[in-house]
C-alpha cells in the first residue's frame, strides 16, 4: 500500500511540475509574441504607416504575460510613434522666468 501512495505522489509531483514549467513557457512565448508586435509597430512608426494597432496588440500579450505595467509604461514611452506624437502634439517648452517683448 505504502509503495502505490508513493507511486500516485510521484506522479502528482511530476504533473504539478510540468504544469508550472508549462505556465512559464507560455508567458515566455507571449513576451516574444509581443516584442514581435511591438518593434513592428516600432518600423511602421518610423514609415510613417499605421502601427497603432500593433503597438494595443503588443500591450496585450505583455499584459497576458503578466508583465509588470511600469515594464510596460517604459516601452511605450521610449516608442518612436509616441515620441512623433509628442512633439507635434506639445507646444515648445518656454524658458522658466522668460517673457515676451512688446
Amino acid at each position: 500500500m505504502r509503495v502505490v501512495v508513493l507511486g500516485v505522489l510521484r506522479r502528482a509531483v511530476f504533473w504539478a511540475e510540468t504544469c508550472v514549467a508549462m505556465e512559464m513557457w507560455r508567458w515566455q512565448v507571449l513576451v516574444m509574441w509581443g516584442n514581435v508586435l511591438y518593434e513592428q509597430s516600432q518600423v511602421r512608426a518610423q514609415q510613417s504607416k499605421p502601427w497603432e494597432k500593433a503597438l494595443d496588440e503588443a500591450v496585450a500579450k505583455f499584459r497576458e504575460a503578466k508583465c509588470s505595467e511600469d515594464d510596460i509604461s517604459g516601452a511605450l514611452a521610449s516608442h518612436a510613434g509616441k515620441k512623433a506624437q509628442a512633439s507635434v502634439s506639445l507646444p515648445p517648452k518656454k524658458e522658466p522666468g522668460a517673457k515676451g517683448k512688446k
